[in-house]
């Protein structure tokens, strides 16, 4: 069966119909909306900005940018832009999988992406360990960054096209606003498995086969990520005037929806805000959000 949307919120499984009026989106093969690519770009920019920062400032490798005992403005902020990074990298990649879909059967999509997920997942045990050390040695930590993050959930997503988009958008909400319900589980609750749930929920390191690996990337969010911007997808079929109307409205419910929470300083990041010194730092330590929790418990 191939995909089609009946409307921009029904997702089934049967020929698509010729595009409406009001579809703005060509299914043609190399058709490309310049809004998302442009989105993309100013993300790489971003983050070569983080990268050239530990080449360039004097202290780079002497104390977090985020340290606000240590920081100043200008520098907290060329590190905490950097963390819109990898989620907009992520998100984009399931409207990637959206659009794909578009005109190819969910066997051919799902095929599609198990492969690429087992090879990047391949690249990260290999290549990119290599490219790490400039070795492979068992003495060296194995890394699980980013083609293994994208690996495992385009895996994971090769099953998730065949849920209805409905269910599946349902979801990727409760995985992205209530995966830190279970911070207070801890991967030593459960021996020698401890691992798999640092792999699910709780970044560190963990022992495979006497190897030390580093978990930075965990499962239950990411793959949340990826499903939201699957199912975030449908917005793109409507006008222009339409689909910005209802972008600009998701964003303002979730920004206003961000700093009520960041607000009540219970929920959703391991480190609470705090008073500091001068307003400015305050507000600094309100923005300051966790990019890499890991517990010390895991490490």
């Amino acid at each position: 069966m191939a995909l089609r949307f009946q409307t921009a919120t029904d997702y089934v499984g049967s020929p698509r119909p010729e595009a409406s009026p009001g579809v703005v989106f060509s299914a043609i093969r190399g058709s490309r909306l310049s809004s998302i690519d442009a989105l993309r770009g100013a993300v790489m920019i971003i983050m070569a900005l983080d990268h050239v920062r530990d080449f360039f400032h004097a202290s780079a490798m002497t104390f977090s940018p985020t340290d606000l005992s240590q920081t100043t403005p200008i520098l907290f902020f060329t590190r905490w832009i950097t963390h819109f990074c990898l989620p907009v990298f992520m998100f984009t990649a399931g409207l990637g999988v959206f659009f794909y879909g578009r005109s190819r059967t969910r066997g051919r999509v799902s095929r599609f992406l198990w492969t690429r997920g087992l090879w990047f997942v391949v690249l990260e045990l290999t290549v990119m360990q290599f490219a790490y050390n400039f070795s492979l040695s068992s003495r060296f930590l194995i890394l699980l960054l980013i083609l293994w993050i994208f690996g495992i959930c385009m895996l994971v997503m090769s099953a998730l096209v065949y849920v209805p988009i409905r269910w599946l958008a349902a979801l990727s909400v409760v995985a992205l606003l209530c995966h830190n319900l279970l911070d207070g589980v801890g991967a030593s609750r459960f021996g020698s498995g401890s691992w798999v749930w640092s792999l699910l929920h709780e970044p560190g390191v963990i022992s495979v086969a006497g190897r030390p690996v580093l978990v930075t990337y965990t499962f239950l969010p990411w793959i949340g990520v990826l499903a939201a911007g699957f199912c975030f997808g449908p917005l793109f079929l409507l006008e222009p005037a339409a689909r910005g109307r209802n972008i600009a409205r998701i964003g303002l419910a979730l920004t206003t929806a961000f700093f009520a929470v960041r607000a009540v300083n219970r929920y959703g990041d391991p480190a609470p805000w705090a008073p500091q010194q001068t307003e400015v730092f305050t507000a600094l330590s309100f923005l300051n959000c966790t990019k890499y929790p890991v517990r010390s418990t895991s490490c």
